[in-house]
């Protein structure tokens, strides 16, 4: 047999063998993973936050992949599941613990119609504030006796200190809902201020805010996860020093999606 006979029987052989092949065997098109933490430092206790945005690659575009099936995991440790909405996008909370550094990754194991991608990301956990307890009413003490009063004493001199401060209001610069059931803001810190934290108030109505939760004094951005889609919310921001509570930052409004 010629070399051109066993050539052309090869090539035969191969394109063959090719029809056979799997829609599953055959490449997968790209899949792509961003990721974003609203908060890089997370006091322990509180919730990490963030989005995940899962694309795919149709033609030469990339376009938004609907019903992926990520996996969250924390140094090695998986933590939960979820997966993206219509517009590709999975939001996630869950609760920091450790402090210390740790490493944040969202994977996607990929299907028979597109490929296994993952991301992944630093943050840090720093010591959680707690507040102190309310007074026990049962734990009062008496008022003291009456005693007799003392011989009349010259005062010794006194100097006058100046009470402390209070801080001025926060700035917020951003406020927006970037994804489903999700509203999320940032704010500036008073100037010349030594800041211990910060609370974030929210309501329904202008000026009809109540507390919502209470960030560290290195937080500059808060996530709130508890929102109805459709509903425009309120909300204003306060600075913690030792001099008490500041006065309310300026309002924003946001409307849930």
């Amino acid at each position: 047999m010629s070399r051109r006979w066993i050539s052309a029987a090869v090539g035969v052989a191969v394109s063959l063998a090719l029809l056979g092949v799997p829609a599953s065997a055959r490449s997968a098109p790209a899949t792509k993973i961003g990721l974003t933490l609203y908060a890089s430092e997370v006091p322990e206790g509180e919730a990490l936050m963030g989005v995940v945005r899962v694309k795919t690659r149709v033609g030469g575009t990339w376009v938004p992949l609907p019903g992926a099936a990520l996996r969250f995991v924390v140094d090695g440790v998986l933590v939960g599941t979820g997966g993206s909405g219509p517009d590709g996008l999975a939001p996630f909370s869950f609760p920091a613990a450790g402090v210390g550094i740790h490493t944040f990754k969202v994977k996607y194991p990929g299907d028979a119609d597109h490929a296994k991608a993952q991301r992944a990301r630093e943050f840090t956990v720093t010591p959680g504030t707690t507040a102190p307890p309310p007074p026990d009413p049962s734990e009062t003490p008496p008022p003291p006796l009456p005693t007799e009063p003392p011989p009349t004493q010259t005062p010794p001199p006194t100097t006058t200190t100046p009470p402390p401060v209070v801080p001025g209001a926060p700035t917020i610069v951003l406020a927006e809902a970037p994804a489903p059931n999700l509203v999320y803001i940032e704010w500036q810190a008073p100037a010349n201020t030594t800041v211990t934290g910060y609370r974030v108030y929210r309501g329904t109505t202008s000026g009809g805010e109540t507390f919502l939760l209470s960030k560290g004094a290195s937080a500059f951005s808060a996530a709130d996860i508890h929102v109805t889609p459709g509903v425009t919310y309120y909300y204003v921001v306060t600075a913690l020093t030792s001099a008490g509570e500041a006065p309310w930052s300026n309002e924003v409004a946001v409307t849930a999606v």
